[in-house]
């Protein structure tokens, strides 16, 4: 299942985010934790969260991140925060792609490679490429809203 825009401007805002079950964990926020201790979970478009080592509540962990109570539900989610979700969620694609160009590019570089193996790492650069003007293009067009 996909994480939702809610869930993920409230998972950015906190250190350490894990995975777990059906939720997440993070550091609290509110007592400075240094190992996670506080349940993240959406249900029904609405975000749950309790610190399990301070017992600080939603109200308590909410301040302490910056956000207003009405943030942590989906229909209150304001449409700023939904173009900067998706703007960052862009980002770390192009990021991703970057990096993976680099990867196929360093490994022409290295020589090592097949005749069959250059023509595939080739391939798959320029469609990276293609890839990453798409999603540039998309975030242009978004900014410019």
């Amino acid at each position: 299942m996909a994480m939702s825009v809610l869930l993920e401007n409230i998972l950015n805002r906190l250190d350490k985010v894990k995975r777990q079950g059906r939720g997440y964990v993070a550091c609290c926020p509110v007592h400075g934790d240094k190992n996670p201790s506080m349940r993240i979970k959406e249900v029904d478009g609405k975000i749950l969260m309790h610190c399990h080592a301070c017992h600080a509540d939603i109200q308590e962990i909410a301040q302490a991140i910056g956000i207003e109570m009405s943030d942590l539900f989906e229909d209150s989610l304001s449409e700023h925060s939904r173009y900067r979700a998706q703007l960052n969620r862009l980002q770390r694609e192009v990021d991703t792609l970057d990096n993976t160009i680099l990867f196929y590019q360093i490994g022409l570089e290295n020589g090592d490679l097949t005749a069959k193996d250059k023509i595939q790492y080739v391939n798959h650069i320029e469609s990276r490429r293609q890839m990453l003007l798409e999603i540039k293009q998309t975030k242009q067009r978004l900014i410019e809203i």
